[in-house]
């Protein structure tokens, strides 16, 4: 289990702890009407593995686009046992750049 209580506590939004398929659905319908309205980009952290698979360790995404003042918010998690590996650090490059 990648959001764990101890990764929710560093979180600035409160996130329900389930994780049922119909949850998950909500999340990904969320994540698309954002996207169409211009709000969001909400993206999979993916870590690529040896055997060219890749797995999801976490989410980032850009939110409160402010297009006219060039702003937004990045926000992001990773699970615990991902963290101190850089992965967050290539993922903010990439969402910067």
């Amino acid at each position: 289990m990648l959001l764990t209580h101890e990764v929710a506590t560093y979180l600035k939004v409160e996130i329900p702890n389930s994780h049922r398929i119909y949850e998950a659905k909500k999340f990904i319908k969320y994540s698309h009407q954002r996207f169409k309205s211009k709000k969001a980009l909400i993206f999979a952290i993916e870590l690529e593995m040896e055997s060219d698979n890749a797995v999801s360790v976490g989410i980032i995404s850009i939110k409160n686009i402010d297009v006219v003042n060039k702003n937004s918010e990045i926000r992001y998690w990773i699970g615990k046992g991902y963290w101190r590996k850089g992965i967050a650090t290539e993922y903010l490059n990439l969402a910067t750049s």
